[in-house]
């Protein structure tokens, strides 16, 4: 599931969306992502990681960051998770197949990865503009419904408005 928000500057008139969650597109991210850290696009300590821990998962779903500059983004996640029990991970039911039968995890919803797995591996996301790490907002929906997000393009504070600024949930 994903939820957005699309926001019109009220100085500049710019519009920007802010699109959190993966939707129905998690298992392709899940297994694309997986990939690159197989080949070392996320650093080298990542791939060594997943290598040793076949049956490790990563969070792909898109998230909120902010930099104490003011500056915002959304990313994917990228955290890298080792299983709590790999006996338990590998019968994780896949349809009417488990991941052993498959021989891969084919995806990990978020809620499964704070059941199951333990954070082995936190990706560290920079600031394009300043260039100092930037902080996962925990609970996005409630951020942006109480302070908005600034204008990308001007910085203007626009806040969320309910009944003005379109939420949307989608899949």
């Amino acid at each position: 599931m994903g939820i957005g928000y699309e926001f019109t500057c009220e100085k500049c008139g710019h519009t920007y969306d802010v699109m959190l969650g993966s939707g129905f597109l998690l298992p392709t991210l899940f297994r694309d992502t997986l990939e690159e850290i197989r080949e070392g696009k996320l650093g080298e300590e990542f791939r060594e990681i997943l290598l040793k821990n076949p049956w490790a998962a990563v969070d792909c779903e898109n998230e909120l960051y902010k930099c104490r500059c003011g500056n915002w983004s959304v990313e994917q996640c990228n955290d890298l998770y080792l299983p709590k029990d790999p006996e338990a991970v590998r019968k994780m039911k896949y349809g009417e197949k488990t991941a052993e039968e498959l021989g891969e995890l084919p995806y990990v919803m978020q809620w499964e990865l704070k059941e199951n797995f333990t954070l082995a591996r936190q990706r560290e996301h920079r600031c394009k503009k300043c260039g100092r790490e930037m902080r996962k907002i925990l609970r996005p929906e409630a951020y942006v419904r109480r302070y908005g997000l600034p204008c990308p393009k001007c910085g203007a504070k626009n806040r969320f408005v309910l009944g003005e600024t379109p939420v949307m949930y989608w899949d």
